[in-house]
């Protein structure tokens, strides 16, 4: 088989309309090798391969085998980032034909394009990809789940990742989607000063990845930026050894796979408490507990969020004590902010009005939901700097944006955020949120 086949079965399942019809067609088509090992390669968290646009279709003299294909996509997942150089052998060895071309293309871009998720896939064939879990909080339409005392902690305003520790004490630093995060050699050395307590080992920490420099921790913009170099692979030594971690939850490895552990919450942080303690005696400022206080009521709730805003923070997150951790949307655990964040892919770039100051530079950017229903264009939140960057620099990338509520373009019949702002690139993801998503926060 090859990939031109496999490009005609996703069309097949593509031409689907029904869920169950695909789940059907989905568990006939895994049976094949081949197949199975595409969608592996496209739909698994823990493979990206650095690449959102293939260098244009060519075909090539140097073509290359299925074989060859996979073996370097596989070379490609496991380094920091991919090259002009990388892109381009890439694109030569996968030119054995169009369909070929596209397969990989859709690969890279983690989405085959048929209407198939990796949770689709999962429940054609369970176990066949494997996903990163991640517990979500619920919007404050949810506070009313809340239980006194309660759990309130700052909402961190970083890069949330999962620091994993093997049984064997080696560690793994990914971001939410499963990208790798490159060069914390010196978080990794604070971390393994823990190591003399076994009870660390086999175990996920849960927490964001944030930047102090002059014993401050910089905006969220500036940071993510430094943090992105690192998926990368490209952060310089200097900036590298101004990361620190913040922690709030922790799983052991096995109950994170199956992405479910029933230990209390309140227990759980005890033993973030004792990890962070066990990382202070040895390297201080490295790894810390974010902010985190118990509460009686409501009122100590608002006045501890009131608290973090005037000091700058995004905003607080309110548990109760005994939620359980699972790989969904918890409505135990609630988020307490005034605006809100949506991932939105960039569509087009718009220069500027005729006659002012960026007329020959970005003065919008039209972005769009996954599912498209949902339509906005960004004009604000950008520096002199990102609006002199070349188009390739934003089109087709995620990107978030703030907002204070979703609205209806009665004209249109499509959805748009009031008062939108540019926050950040996020190499962290590629894809954007539906509006379904959106509408929830």
């Amino acid at each position: 088989m090859s990939l031109r086949d496999v490009h005609q079965k996703l069309c097949c399942v593509a031409n689907t309309s029904s869920t169950k019809e695909k789940v059907v067609l989905l568990r006939e088509f895994l049976e094949d090798k081949l197949f199975l090992q595409t969608v592996k390669f496209a739909l698994s968290g823990d493979m990206k391969y650095h690449i959102n646009k293939m260098p244009r279709y060519k075909p090539s003299l140097r073509k290359g085998t299925v074989v060859d294909i996979f073996t370097i996509l596989k070379n490609l997942s496991n380094q920091p980032g991919a090259s002009d150089a990388d892109k381009q052998n890439l694109s030569n060895i996968a030119s054995i034909d169009k369909d070929t071309y596209e397969i990989v293309n859709r690969i890279c871009n983690g989405d085959l394009k048929c209407g198939a998720s990796a949770k689709l896939v999962n429940k054609a064939k369970a176990g066949t990809v494997n996903t990163v879990p991640y517990m979500r909080c619920s919007t404050d339409k949810k506070i009313g789940n809340i239980q006194y005392p309660a759990i309130i902690q700052e909402k961190a305003d970083g890069m949330f990742v999962n620091i994993m520790i093997n049984l064997k004490g080696q560690i793994k630093i990914i971001t939410r989607n499963g990208k790798t995060v490159w060069k914390l050699k010196r978080l990794k050395r604070a971390i393994r000063w823990a190591f003399k307590s076994p009870k660390f080992w086999g175990m996920v920490f849960n927490g964001e990845l944030l930047v102090r420099k002059n014993g401050k921790i910089l905006d969220r913009k500036t940071g993510n930026g430094i943090l992105n170099s690192c998926i990368h692979g490209t952060v310089s030594k200097e900036d590298a050894e101004c990361i620190v971690f913040k922690c709030w939850d922790c799983i052991p490895l096995k109950k994170f796979y199956n992405g479910y552990d029933e230990t209390p919450y309140l227990s759980r942080l005890e033993t973030v408490k004792d990890f962070v303690k066990c990382v202070k005696l040895k390297a201080k400022n490295i790894v810390d507990l974010v902010v985190t206080k118990q509460v009686e009521n409501y009122k100590e709730a608002k006045a501890f969020y009131d608290w973090i805003r005037e000091l700058g923070g995004e905003g607080a997150v309110l548990k109760n004590i005994y939620v359980e951790w699972k790989d969904h949307t918890s409505q135990n655990q609630v988020k307490m902010k005034n605006v809100f964040d949506a991932e939105l892919r960039v569509i087009a770039w718009n220069t500027g009005k005729k006659g002012s100051k960026y007329s020959a530079m970005l003065g919008a950017l039209a972005c769009e939901t996954k599912c498209g229903k949902l339509k906005v264009s960004v004009g604000s939140g950008f520096s002199d700097e990102d609006r002199a960057q070349n188009p390739a620099y934003w089109l087709d990338k995620i990107i978030t944006v703030e907002f204070e509520s979703v609205i209806k373009d009665k004209k249109k019949k499509t959805y748009s955020l009031f008062l939108p702002r540019y926050v950040e690139r996020r190499l962290d993801r590629s894809y954007a949120d539906t509006l379904e998503e959106v509408q929830k926060r």
